[in-house]
């Protein structure tokens, strides 16, 4: 089976085996310390804290390893070194892809090609752990070098 994913840092992406709310964007940037600082600022100062393009009252966030917990379902956790954004842990681990219907690695490249996706976006979640290849492509959208991943 083949899935589509574009991106700049597939290595970082299969090693974290998680993907981000809204492609990443909007994070926060800096240490977990100043994230910790800047989430007891807006607790003093009874303000919102917006991390991922999303505004959050942080007086029930809690420190639980390398992760700060918003609630159940949401973290806020490190996607690229100094750079925190909000992730949805209802559906465990694996990274965003596009399920690619072709029956060839030939093939799926051409399918991944046209289908016109942005950096991250994805359709289904791909456990990092069972891919078996990762193929580089000369494709890219919006920035992002389009990647195959051949799952057993």
């Amino acid at each position: 089976m083949f899935y589509a994913r574009f991106t700049n840092h597939i290595s970082e992406d299969l090693q974290r085996n998680w993907s981000s709310w809204n492609f990443g964007e909007g994070g926060f940037e800096g240490t977990k310390d100043a994230l910790i600082e800047a989430i007891q600022a807006a607790i003093e100062n009874g303000v919102e804290i917006e991390i991922s393009h999303f505004s959050y009252y942080p007086s029930r966030f809690q420190v639980r390893g390398a992760a700060v917990v918003i609630d159940a379902q949401t973290e806020i956790r490190e996607l690229y070194p100094k750079y925190w954004v909000v992730v949805g842990t209802e559906n465990g681990t694996g990274i965003s892809a596009i399920e690619l219907s072709s029956d060839s690695l030939e093939n799926a490249i051409i399918e991944a090609a046209t289908i016109g996706a942005w950096s991250g976006d994805g359709e289904c979640m791909v456990d990092a752990t069972m891919v078996a290849a990762i193929h580089e492509t000369d494709v890219v959208n919006s920035g992002c070098k389009l990647y195959i991943l051949e799952v057993d």
